[in-house]
């Protein structure tokens, strides 16, 4: 049998019904297409007010547990074609050589970084090590986890330092030291016999999805603010046009003459548009 039959022959039955994550499986399994994941917001009523996409996962790849709580949740929805079954807790011996490919699938596919520049042309492979200040090194082979005393950077972008959280680094990620650097690296399958499935891999996907959520804020943000001001132009584009229509017309003052209630139409105008002669 394949890893992959093993997987399956101690998953749940396929389904094609969206799944939300939680810390209650093992993984996720997807076969027969892609699934995508999303963080949905709920309300106490159960609503759901808003859903921002996070990643898709491939075909014969893992979807693995998230640590997010709160109103923001993360569900699975397959496409057309696609099916979930949940893994819960390993039945097999080498249950982390046999998930780890299928993570790697989908780590790979969801780690969702351009790659503004092209590796230097000195890199070298990367390896757990000393990694000299103003060197750059590829990963070649399978996604790693990174942790590194220095600070450096990743794909040409802003200097990071690991600190508590590995950094995955993808197949063709590139990393350049900053400081001298000591890199230690884990593939998924160290992390899983580590019992780094829900902390490291877990913790990635959440990650993942807290940076959708700011990006749903960000747009949000952007579009109060334009709705914002296109309510100021059309109505200083009204008040603009009232008070030329009155201008043209010749009214009088605000006040009405005497004699007469409130002035009529031409008061309320005013009193709308704010308008003075």
């Amino acid at each position: 049998m394949t890893h992959w039959d093993l997987l399956t022959a101690s998953a749940s039955a396929a389904t094609a019904q969206p799944r939300r994550l939680d810390g209650w499986r093992l993984a996720y399994l997807v076969e027969g297409g892609p699934v995508d994941v999303f963080a949905v917001r709920e309300l106490p009523d159960g609503r759901r007010s808003r859903r921002q996409f996070v990643a898709r996962c491939p075909q014969f790849s893992a979807v693995p547990p998230p640590t997010l709580t709160g109103e923001w949740q993360l569900r699975a929805v397959p496409l057309p074609g696609a099916y979930l079954r949940e893994l819960d807790a390993p039945a097999f011996p080498g249950w982390a050589a046999a998930l780890a490919p299928a993570l790697d699938r989908a780590l790979q596919a969801m780690s969702g970084r351009t790659r503004p520049a092209h590796p230097p042309r000195d890199c070298e492979p990367l390896r757990p090590g000393a990694l000299a200040s103003g060197r750059s090194a590829l990963c070649a082979r399978r996604p790693l986890w990174l942790r590194a005393a220095g600070g450096f950077r990743v794909n040409g972008g802003d200097v990071v330092t690991a600190g508590r959280d590995a950094v995955l680094l993808a197949v063709g990620d590139w990393v350049r030291a900053e400081d001298d650097c000591v890199f230690a690296l884990r593939t998924t399958e160290d992390v899983l016999r580590a019992g780094g499935l829900t902390d490291v891999v877990g913790g990635y996907l959440t990650r993942r999805a807290w940076a959708a959520v700011d990006e749903a804020r960000a747009d949000d943000e952007r579009l109060l603010a334009a709705l914002a001001e296109r309510r100021r132009a059309h109505r200083s584009a009204i008040a603009a046009t009232a008070h030329r229509a009155l201008g043209e017309l010749g009214l009088g003052s605000r006040t009405a003459p005497a004699g007469q209630n409130g002035g009529g139409l031409r008061d309320v105008l005013r009193a709308v548009t704010g308008w003075r002669r």
